[in-house]
């Protein structure tokens, strides 16, 4: 007789045939994969690698960058200096230019001064002519004796000038070169303009001017008048304005003669 074999529950023969086939698959997967895994490690180590710069070729580069960068700064340089040397020229012309309408400047300043057309204030000394006060006329007496008259003023203003008047004025009429001095009836006309007694001339210039009016000998017709029918007549030093002339600029013209 055969031993008795031992007997087991229903389901164990089952539970452990379903634990067989999962280890059968697994093994059987491992297995599988290990020529796919060879192929792949082969293919890696065969794929071509990324290319890589050289160190030649980035100092290729680097260089040829450099050069381009150096010829380029080398025209910004030439166009700087082009550019600084335009300025200074510029500079060069304008100084020439303020200076030359400086001097121009200069001149008409110095030609509006001769020609009357600037106010002169400045030490000088005013001269005062009036008629005489006097209500009656002795008998016998030319009453324009008791007038002051255009050539009295005229004489004042000659020995002005001599004695380094730089401008003179008579009751704010300011004589230049074409002004004259004339009497129309009793009336004294100065720069066509009417004037009227007390006569009062204003003269800018140095202390020469008061002392030649001093003089006894100076406007001796005019201060013995002055003695005799009491015409006015003061000298004072003074701090003067002389006006610049404002009246009409007479022209002239030169016509040629036919020979």
């Amino acid at each position: 007789m055969f031993p008795a074999l031992p007997r087991t529950a229903p389901g164990a023969h089952s539970g452990s045939g379903v634990r067989l086939a999962a280890r059968s698959r697994r093994f059987w997967l491992i297995v599988a994969s290990i020529p796919f895994g060879v192929m792949l490690s082969i293919a890696l180590q065969t794929r071509p690698a990324v290319p890589v710069a050289s160190d030649s070729n980035i100092r290729s580069v680097s260089a040829a960058t450099i050069l381009r960068l150096e010829e380029e700064q080398r025209g910004l340089k030439d166009a700087l200096r082009t550019l600084r040397a335009q300025v200074a020229e510029a500079q060069q012309d304008a100084t020439a230019r303020r200076t030359q309408l400086s001097g121009l400047s200069s001149e008409i300043a110095a030609q509006k001064a001769a020609a009357g057309l600037t106010d002169v204030r400045g030490p000088g000394v005013r001269v005062t002519l009036d008629d005489s006060q006097s209500r009656t006329v002795p008998v016998g007496t030319d009453p324009n004796l008791l007038l002051v008259h255009d050539y009295d003023l005229r004489d004042v203003v000659s020995l002005l000038w001599s004695s380094g008047a730089e401008a003179i004025a008579i009751n704010g009429q300011r004589l230049v070169n074409t002004t004259s001095i004339y009497c129309v009836g009793s009336t004294i006309l100065i720069n066509d303009t009417r004037l009227s007694p007390p006569y009062v001339v204003e003269a800018a210039g140095p202390a020469a001017l008061q002392s030649a009016l001093a003089d006894p000998a100076a406007l001796a017709r005019f201060k013995g008048l002055v003695r005799q029918y009491g015409l006015g007549l003061s000298v004072a030093p003074a701090d003067v304005t002389v006006p610049a002339y404002d009246g009409r600029m007479a022209s002239r013209s030169v016509v040629a003669l036919e020979s």
